[in-house]
């Protein structure tokens, strides 16, 4: 009996502000997604339940393979002026076409870290990104969208806050 193995991700590059990153990218942190969640208990309830308050922070981090100029005059760009972020990433089952991972990211550069040197390593630039607006799509298919300044948040085509929106006359 055959079974289908899972998709793994084959090779990543990165865009910033549409300037190509390839072969200069070595590591991604995707954002972690995280509901900010409060407890509530009340008579006649035997468990406490969660209730939804919003997301916690949203923020990535890749390294770089060198001290790009450009990058460094990226650091501290306020909201307004966000970098915008692209990362597309191939996955792919053995036997089958790859499929395209994108995640596209608004947002500030909060910190670099060139790490340490060392004669003879390599020189590595870590940027940590301070997220305002994510999306992520995966073969062709957009999964989810957080626009935080906006209030928008898409899962599978589906707006969890439309209604909050409405209901402050936000259009």
């Amino acid at each position: 009996m055959h079974r289908d193995l899972p998709k793994v991700l084959k090779n990543f590059t990165a865009f910033v502000d549409g300037n190509a990153y390839l072969g200069k990218v070595t590591e991604l942190e995707p954002p972690k997604l995280k509901l900010k969640m409060n407890g509530h208990r009340a008579g006649s309830m035997d468990a406490e339940i969660k209730i939804d308050m919003g997301m916690e922070p949203l923020e990535a981090t890749a390294t770089f393979a060198e001290y790009t100029p450009d990058l460094f005059k990226k650091f501290g760009i306020l909201s307004g002026d966000d970098v915008m972020v692209t990362f597309r990433g191939a996955v792919r089952r053995n036997g089958a076409e790859a499929e395209a991972v994108i995640i596209d990211i608004l947002g500030t550069f909060e910190e670099m870290d060139p790490g340490s040197w060392k004669a003879g390593d390599d020189s590595s630039l870590k940027v940590k990104i301070a997220i305002n607006y994510y999306q992520l799509e995966i073969a062709g298919e957009e999964l989810i969208e957080i626009d935080v300044p906006n209030s928008i948040r898409k899962i599978d085509g589906v707006d969890q806050l439309e209604s909050v929106r409405t209901a402050l006359g936000i259009k």
